[in-house]
């Protein structure tokens, strides 16, 4: 972590980014880690990708406990994460929903290159790719070696275990919100695409609008 902040503090944000990419690649559930992303995408004025690596920071470590709490004043001061401060307001985001096979499809792209029609299912614990899908992303370089995390134990709503590759997605967008560094899991060929509560829970708040269709993200 010192490495990333004498490169970011010294300017060379390319090689902080690059450094911290790794760690979180390794550590998807480290809130220190996300902190340090958030403080680096800060320095590079991107304000919205830090907000959002703070709220995963602190779900992920409630009350920023491994953070020093002169730090975590400062950035949340700067990014407008304390209320009253820049006069910041909760940002709401509405994504327009279609409703297809029984479920509410979300367009999603991954990683810059890929978008794909995602169900938004609050009972998955990850964001799920299918496995053509993943093999593709490999194929095309877009997931590399350094971005699978190992293998872990899902359980299906039957109460089924079975194990599933995981891997972080680099960047996820829906809308005009880009979640950085979003935990995923590999499923079936043939299981649809489930928008779960690995980006869900980056948000303060999320609900689904029945009456207009949409999915409302509060940030």
């Amino acid at each position: 972590m010192h490495q990333i902040y004498e490169a970011a503090t010294t300017g060379h944000l390319d090689q902080a980014q690059e450094m911290i990419t790794r760690v979180l690649a390794n550590h998807p559930k480290s809130a220190k880690a996300h902190w340090v992303q958030a403080e680096v995408f800060a320095k590079a004025n991107k304000t919205n990708l830090a907000r959002s690596e703070v709220l995963e920071a602190e779900r992920l470590n409630p009350g920023l406990t491994e953070i020093s709490a002169k730090a975590v004043r400062q950035l949340k001061t700067e990014l407008g994460l304390i209320e009253g401060t820049n006069g910041h307001k909760p940002q709401e985001t509405r994504i327009p929903l279609v409703r297809m096979s029984g479920g509410l499809i979300a367009p999603v792209v991954i990683n810059n290159a890929l978008k794909l029609n995602f169900i938004v299912d609050s009972g998955a614990s990850d964001v799920s790719i299918p496995a053509d899908v993943f093999s593709s992303l490999v194929r095309a370089n877009t997931v590399t070696q350094a971005d699978i995390t190992g293998v872990r134990n899902y359980k299906n709503a039957d109460g089924e275990v079975f194990q599933s590759k995981t891997f972080v997605i680099r960047s996820l967008k829906i809308g005009n919100i880009e979640a950085p560094s979003v935990q995923a899991k590999v499923s079936p060929s043939n299981a649809p695409p489930l928008l779960g509560q690995s980006f869900l829970k980056r948000f303060k708040s999320w609900s689904i609008d029945n009456s207009t269709q949409e999915l409302i993200l509060q940030r």
